[in-house]
């Protein structure tokens, strides 16, 4: 079976009950270049687009807690919710689906949803779709502010990761998917944890289990099979821990030793690691 195409990652999708929370949080900490906010009427939720470094991500806010969305944060609370992946035809994307017997769960003009249970807990959105505004498609431009300005100092993003009970087969399927192959297998001892990731243009998705008891199945548990966190790699660890601190944002020890999450208080309950660039 032919495997399925992607352009690039169009954006991930982070969900929230307030957005100015979500706002506040993007522009005050990572210094974000928001260029589209709208309203969405018809699901109920206000929305932003937004670029940290490349890395573009579509925020939600619950306007409606009747809408789909507002009964996503009651059940699941704020954080990541998908991924949506720029392909170079939908048809031929959703066709390749099927094939593999991945169900769409909904569709909008210009859009599909493939089913999270067929997809290892991931909920996937695929279209041929770019946005006006967007800095990525302005030729010549670079993301260099996030590295050589901003004093996080992001130079890429090191990965967007999902909580997986069976990540080494869920990597695995998703090699197969997409035509390529696992990236890498690692331990992390720190967290009880195994970390098996995929490499993807612009993007490595990252399937997190456990290894053992320990503190990755208690955020399996707690969590579930789900898109978890993103993370950015900083060309200095500890300058940007400085910077957090200077802004109030308290860190803890990431997915291994050298790594930090974010406390999720200054950033609307949403998981993001920074780890040091490669």
């Amino acid at each position: 079976m032919p495997p399925l195409t992607i352009s690039r990652l169009g954006h991930a999708n982070n969900i929230v009950g307030n957005i100015d929370d979500l706002r506040e949080a993007y522009s005050g900490i990572f210094g974000a270049d928001f260029f589209r906010n709208w309203t969405n009427p018809a699901v109920g939720s206000a929305n932003s687009l937004l670029l940290v470094g490349d890395t573009c991500v579509e925020i939600f806010g619950v306007v409606d807690p009747r809408s789909v969305f507002g009964r996503y944060v009651s059940r699941y609370g704020p954080g990541w919710h998908s991924l949506e992946w720029t392909v170079p035809s939908q048809l031929a994307a959703e066709e390749i689906a099927a094939e593999r017997n991945i169900r769409v769960s909904d569709r909008a003009e210009g859009y599909a949803w493939l089913h999270p249970k067929d997809c290892h807990g991931l909920l996937l959105e695929v279209s041929e779709a770019h946005f006006a505004g967007d800095s990525r498609d302005v030729e010549g431009w670079t993301p260099s502010y996030w590295a050589d300005e901003h004093p996080l100092g992001i130079v890429a993003l090191d990965c967007i990761r999902a909580l997986s009970a069976a990540p080494l087969k869920a990597a695995e399927w998703l090699a197969e998917l997409t035509g390529t192959d696992v990236s890498y297998d690692e331990v992390r001892p720190d967290i009880a944890g195994r970390a098996v990731g995929v490499g993807l243009p612009g993007h490595v998705l990252e399937f997190l289990g456990p290894d053992g008891n320990g503190q990755t199945q208690d955020m399996l548990s707690a969590h579930g099979g789900r898109i978890h966190s993103v993370a950015f790699a900083v060309k200095d660890l500890d300058g940007a821990v400085q910077y957090l601190d200077s802004k109030g944002v308290a860190t803890t020890r990431g997915t291994e030793d050298g790594r930090v999450f974010l406390d999720t208080a200054s950033t609307a309950g949403s998981v993001f690691e920074l780890v040091p660039g490669r």
